[in-house]
């Protein structure tokens, strides 16, 4: 059985023009043991902005450093 658990609603009520949907749920099996998850429920383009941002958030919740100024990425770099 599938049980809501708690329901964020940004649509009506959104977060600096950010809108989804988040659904807490709980699902039990036939052991009756829960497995708990979240649904997310978004327009097309706010995934994309979503996508975007991330590294934003990354980087303000210290999880990656801030990209330095006139780095050199191996990548694109030439080795003489």
């Amino acid at each position: 059985m599938l049980q809501i658990v708690r329901v964020k609603d940004k649509f009506n009520n959104p977060i600096n023009g950010y809108r989804d949907l988040l659904l807490n749920v709980s699902l039990r099996d036939n052991a009756n043991v829960a497995h708990v998850g979240e649904l997310q429920i978004h327009l097309a383009p706010i995934l994309t902005i979503k996508a975007e941002a991330h590294i934003s958030y990354q980087i303000g919740r210290g999880l990656v450093p801030p990209p330095r100024p006139n780095a050199v990425h191996p990548e694109t770099s030439a080795v003489a």
